[in-house]
């Protein structure tokens, strides 16, 4: 009996993997989204300034360790100077399934009536992936197409994990011949900022615009350090390294970038890619101007918001 009841549920569980995927990929057509044409020239020219009046959205659900309290939504949204000027915390029932890969499908329907409710921010900062994933069709992606079919079309959707999403076919312009994760994302980054703190030494092939280091690895033009110990460097600069997936390559467009902002802190990056209605130009600059931590303010003020919600439900349990 037990071994039937598990056979039902791998069936139903594939049936809703085909549906959905299907889905993702209807939706995927009806994205926003641009491309450069030639990534490396055109990612990273120097950081726009922002407007005063621009505002900066997050999302994230928190989900409790118990089954006693509820999950709870959030949403907030900073200014300019990234401050907190709305924040809503709410409690959130969970109707469909942990499937990896289809995180949108459980989580985009708890969060959307608090983003139509709300203000509307000039960009959207979600935790959870863009472009840069599977079928490239990931949680910024789905939540930003369903807020512009529900009237919200001007709101930009960015992604940015704190984790990465391995998959197949997931590279880099630095090796091309196999699948990266985390570990060997982490180590390109480190590797880097043991070579900045030398203070000169061997070089690695990297090229800098404007105020970031790019990580490819292409033998571009070579960044030369200054022959300083390294007490007298600058601090680490923000550096990028492009990730690529199946159906992409080096010589057309990264589907996310692992982005570390300047300081060198640590060597683990965040994982950013397009939702809707931008392109990895305009989402890796968004990051790096809401990044004062590793995680970016819009999307950490909505995480710690909803954490403090299912503290109190504790504390009153």
């Amino acid at each position: 009996m037990s071994d039937n009841n598990n056979n039902n549920n791998n069936n139903t569980t594939a049936e809703i993997q085909r549906l959905w995927s299907k889905t993702q990929a209807d939706m995927k057509r009806r994205l926003k989204i641009t491309l450069n044409s030639d990534h490396l020239q055109l990612i990273l020219p120097p950081a726009p300034s922002f407007p005063s009046d621009t505002t900066f959205g997050g999302c994230d659900l928190t989900e409790p360790t118990t089954a006693t309290i509820p999950p709870v939504s959030s949403y907030c949204v900073l200014n300019s100077e990234l401050e907190v000027v709305h924040e809503l915390h709410e409690n959130a029932i969970i109707t469909q399934p942990y499937i990896p890969s289809y995180l949108s499908f459980r989580e985009a329907p708890l969060l959307l009536p608090l983003l139509l409710t709300g203000p509307e921010p000039t960009y959207l900062l979600t935790d959870g992936n863009g472009l840069l994933h599977p079928r490239e069709f990931g949680f910024a992606c789905h939540l930003g197409l369903l807020l512009e079919e529900s009237g919200r079309g001007a709101v930009v959707t960015i992604g940015c994990s704190k984790n990465l999403h391995v998959f197949e076919g997931l590279r880099t312009a630095k090796d091309q011949e196999r699948d990266v994760d985390a570990r060997t994302i982490k180590d390109v980054f480190k590797e880097f900022q043991e070579w900045w703190m030398k203070g000169g030494g061997e070089l690695i092939d990297v090229y800098k615009i404007g105020d970031v280091v790019v990580l490819d690895n292409l033998n571009y033009d070579e960044y030369e350090l200054p022959e300083s110990p390294p007490e007298s460097l600058a601090p680490i600069p923000s550096s990028v390294l492009y990730l690529f997936g199946p159906t992409s390559s080096p010589s057309s467009n990264p589907i996310g970038a692992s982005y570390l902002k300047k300081g060198g802190e640590s060597a683990n990056p965040i994982f950013v890619s397009v939702g809707n209605r931008c392109s990895l130009t305009t989402a890796i600059h968004c990051v790096d101007y809401c990044s004062i931590k590793r995680v970016p303010e819009p999307v950490r003020m909505a995480d710690k918001g909803g954490r403090s919600k299912i503290r109190q439900h504790n504390l009153h349990t």
